[in-house]
């Protein structure tokens, strides 16, 4: 295991949607499950590089809450992301 440091939130969201991007691009031939983190941890979605979605990629939440309530959801955050919106449409879903 590797420990990141970063000097504020933004920095840390920029260099982990790097790895993200370096993961997505070595292994875009092959099926992806990327599982997401929900509240603050959406904002490295803000850095993936929409180009490295594609049709092998499928998006999943690690800590859903299973509520009605859409304000406690974590996936109904995720769909307001534009990652989603971009993800949605490049993976073919859309």
């Amino acid at each position: 295991m590797e420990i990141f440091h970063a000097q504020d939130p933004q920095h840390a969201a920029e260099a982990a949607a790097e790895l993200v991007n370096q993961f997505l691009k070595t292994h875009d031939k092959n099926p992806i499950l990327l599982l997401l983190s929900g509240g603050s941890a959406l904002s490295v979605t803000n850095y993936v590089n929409e180009e490295l979605l594609g049709e092998n990629l499928t998006i999943g939440m690690a800590d859903e809450r299973f509520t009605a309530d859409p304000e406690l959801s974590n996936f109904a955050a995720l769909q307001a992301t534009h990652f989603y919106e971009l993800a949605f449409l490049r993976t073919g879903s859309g």
